[in-house]
């Protein structure tokens, strides 16, 4: 998402804090389905050459995921790599699901999953993922009022934006990815006029990441 944020001073924390929470209401409703469309649409099997499977991963981007990437081949055979988010209710450790209450302080959880069709007349696809990392409810706050998001859209261009900080950070650290020192390691984070700093640490207890908080850069 390659959007500005238009604002007028940073929100309040009580008016930040409602816009995060709106948007993880949002977020439960709009994929309340979406996996189950997904796997419908890798399993049509109408992937047999590269403008088909670039067709397949637009009509994937359509459901409302963040991000792909596709590594395309022939005779049905590619590989797709699709990020995406949800909200996570930090008491029970899940995903907020539709007719879940949304928390007091929910948390954001960024997902990665890989699709593989092994192509060659076999029709085998194999879909694997899991989670990335957990983005704290003060460290979302904090975004929201450090780039002055008022409305959902705008905070999902600032979610986004810690997403893309994230998978940044994932890539440069290649294995053991999820390892870091005790005191975490500074992010940069730009919406541009806007920088700032998200600060990511190694989870206690899952093989992920956790975004703490987010700051001005010094």
């Amino acid at each position: 998402m390659n959007m500005q944020i238009q604002s007028v001073g940073p929100p309040p924390e009580l008016h930040a804090d409602r816009v995060v929470g709106e948007m993880m209401r949002h977020l439960a409703e709009q994929r309340a389905d979406m996996w189950e469309q997904l796997s419908r649409e890798v399993t049509a099997k109408n992937d047999a050459t590269p403008a088909q499977q670039k067709r397949l991963e637009a009509r994937i981007r359509n459901l409302g995921v963040m991000h792909t990437k596709l590594k395309t081949g022939k005779r049905g055979k590619y590989e797709m790599e699709v990020f995406d988010m949800s909200g996570w209710d930090q008491w029970r450790d899940a995903a907020i699901k539709p007719l879940d209450v949304v928390p007091e302080r929910p948390w954001l959880a960024l997902w990665w999953s890989r699709i593989v069709s092994s192509g060659n007349g076999r029709g085998v696809v194999d879909m694997k993922g899991g989670l990335m990392a957990l983005v704290t409810h003060h460290a979302l706050s904090r975004a929201a009022q450090r780039f002055g998001a008022r409305t959902v859209k705008d905070m999902i261009v600032v979610a986004d934006a810690i997403h893309v900080a994230v998978l940044k950070l994932i890539a440069d650290r290649g294995n053991g990815w999820w390892k870091t020192p005790s005191h975490g390691v500074p992010v940069p984070l730009v919406l541009s006029p806007v920088t700032a700093v998200v600060v990511v640490k190694q989870h206690e207890t899952r093989k992920c990441l956790i975004a703490v908080t987010v700051h001005g850069e010094p």
